[in-house]
């Protein structure tokens, strides 16, 4: 008997301990969804590879590409993620665009009511890096 309240005693302080600390994980790191999402793009984007011969999905059709098939292969995702908070529709702002151009010509090509996209992608690379200024 003195054993089995040994064990209830250590139980309850074990929860104890982690319950709260459950609790607060789910709202500790806010980067993780986009890391996370960002992990899935980069498989998807990978596997596409190995499955063309080495080539990546062209940013023309990026979406397309990766959740539609074609000659028995994909789709490699059910959509492109949207991480932002208070996401907008696909419509209302781009999911995937190519690397911006370095400096203030970045800012005047995209015009005074473009909205960012999400995303920026590489297609030579396949390189692909969440829009800091598109998550905010």
């Amino acid at each position: 008997m003195v054993e089995l309240a040994v064990v209830l005693v250590l139980l309850a302080a074990i929860a104890l301990v982690a319950v709260p600390r459950l609790g607060r994980a789910e709202t500790g790191d806010p980067g993780a969804s986009v890391r996370g999402d960002l992990a899935v793009l980069r498989n998807a984007i990978e596997l596409y590879a190995a499955d063309h011969a080495g080539a990546y999905p062209p940013l023309k059709g990026f979406e397309a590409a990766l959740t539609g098939s074609a000659d028995g292969q994909g789709p490699y995702l059910q959509g492109i993620p949207h991480p932002a908070p208070g996401s907008t529709t696909a419509a209302e702002t781009p999911r995937v665009a190519a690397f911006p151009i370095p400096g203030p010509a970045a800012a005047t090509a995209a015009g005074p009511t473009h909205r960012p996209a999400v995303w920026f992608y590489d297609e030579r690379s396949g390189r692909i890096q969440p829009n800091a200024a598109a998550l905010r």
